[in-house]
């Protein structure tokens, strides 16, 4: 399996994993936002735009789910309990802290 070779620790890893589910977040949420400029209205697809609107999700739902799940997954199968439960620990709590930066942009 891949090793990093970085020094980088628990909290660290949680950071990026939450900040690369924001950023996939903001690319997705682009797209969605000028949709009707890059396909039109949607009219004309028809069946089409619904299939399509649904693979993005079923995409988006795998890839958070990878960025977030992934390394605890990983480590539960590994039985290491407490360690998968603290990596999961770290990655939604610096996902809420992110969001809660998001929300006070809007303010």
């Amino acid at each position: 399996m891949f090793k990093c070779k970085c020094k980088c620790n628990d909290l660290s890893w949680g950071f990026l994993y939450a900040a690369c589910t924001v950023a996939y977040v903001g690319l997705v949420s682009l797209l969605m936002s000028r949709g009707e400029e890059l396909f039109g209205n949607g009219n004309e697809g028809g069946y089409l735009t619904f299939v399509a609107v649904l693979l993005l999700l079923v995409l988006s739902v795998a890839t958070v789910g990878s960025l977030l799940f992934g390394k605890p997954v990983y480590l539960l199968l590994k039985k290491d309990w407490s360690q998968a439960v603290k990596q999961l620990a770290y990655n939604l709590g610096w996902l809420l802290i992110l969001t809660v930066i998001v929300f006070l942009f809007l303010l």
